[in-house]
């Protein structure tokens, strides 16, 4: 026996024809295609980073295929010539042709690069906000019924719910460390007699944002001097040095000035031939000094830095050396000794 055959009247299919409509209208609208072109300098977050943190901030941008017509979002990064921080541009070019421009500063290129990926988050958010307006003012849609007249609670919260989804305050700034080792050589005067020559290695950890670094250094510095009637003074010191900059400031593109502090500790050793070699001192081969010195750094090729260091040190244990038979007075270290340093490294990432 044939079962009967329900036929429902058209009527009825008008609700799901408007409930795809809505939904395919809805889904075609919640997303812009775009296109990003990115410029920046070696020491700014590269492409990947920004195009990361755009993502981060809207769900509703997608990469346009080869050939489709997309709004381009033309973005570039540059260093001042002269004095710190960062400034960046970012464009919007339409498919029609049109453009605007908007343009930021900051104190890192990190906080420019937040910045201008918030500035184009809020574009396509903004775009695809119309865009579902307009196609859904222009879509058929079912009868609906009257809304309910909001609450004096509800009316109260509405306004501050809506500025909370409209303003967006960029995400902190991340700290980057970096690793930097390198030589170094020099000369100083508070360790030996006259200006002595000094060798040495270091392993520095700083930051990218602000500049600030920590480097332990280890120095070994030797010295022969002639004393009268033939007699000869000869010193060796091996040290280390750990040094502080809490900060770095621009002084030209990829050059870098810091004011920094640093504590050497280390032992002397010392001796003499054809005579008596006497430390009218402690005995103790230690010794220690206080140092304030200023670094200039010059980036190269994003990776190698040249340096250059000035140094005013404070001895906080003077040695004193006489000879005897004659006594003669070989080395009495400074209360203020000097010095200077150049050094190379390589710095990652």
């Amino acid at each position: 026996m044939l079962g009967r055959v329900i036929r429902f009247p058209r009527w009825a299919a008008l609700p799901l024809v408007w409930a795809s409509l809505f939904v395919s209208v809805t889904a075609s609208a919640e997303e812009e295609a775009v296109r990003v072109a990115y410029v920046a300098p070696a020491s700014c977050p590269d492409e990947q980073v920004f195009v990361a943190r755009v993502r981060s901030r809207t769900e509703h941008g997608r990469f346009a295929d080869p050939g489709e017509l997309a709004r381009t979002f033309d973005v570039r990064l540059s260093e001042p010539e002269h004095g710190a921080g960062f400034s960046g541009e970012i464009e919007f070019i339409d498919v029609d042709g049109s453009s605007a421009r908007r343009s930021v500063t900051g104190a890192t290129c990190d906080e420019v690069v937040s910045s201008l990926a918030l500035i184009m988050a809020l574009s396509i958010d903004d775009r695809v906000a119309q865009t579902v307006a307009r196609e859904q003012a222009s879509s058929p849609s079912p009868p609906l019924a009257a809304p309910s007249a909001p609450t004096k609670k509800e009316a109260a919260s509405a306004p501050a719910v809506s500025r909370a989804t409209r303003e967006r305050s960029p995400e902190p700034t991340p700290l980057h460390l970096r690793w930097q080792f390198g030589l170094n050589a020099g000369v100083l005067n508070w360790v030996s007699p006259s200006v002595t020559p000094m060798f040495g290695g270091f392993a520095e950890l700083g930051s990218r944002e602000h500049g600030g670094s920590l480097r332990l250094s280890g120095f070994d510095a030797r010295q022969t001097k002639l004393v009268r009637n033939g007699a000869e003074a000869h010193f060796a010191t091996d040290w280390l040095r750990l040094d502080f900059c809490p900060l770095a400031f621009a002084a030209a593109r990829q050059v870098m000035i810091s004011p920094c502090a640093a504590f050497d500790a280390g032992v002397l050793s010392a001796r003499a031939s054809g005579s008596e070699l006497v430390r009218k001192t402690s005995s103790a081969p230690f010794w220690a000094a206080g140092v304030a010195l200023a670094r200039l750094s010059w980036e190269i090729a994003g990776h190698f830095v040249l340096g250059l260091d000035g140094e005013l040190a404070v001895p906080l244990v003077r040695r004193h050396f006489v000879v005897n038979n004659p006594t003669v007075d070989v080395f009495q270290a400074p209360a203020l000794g000097v010095g200077a340093k150049a050094g190379v490294g390589l710095r990652f990432p």
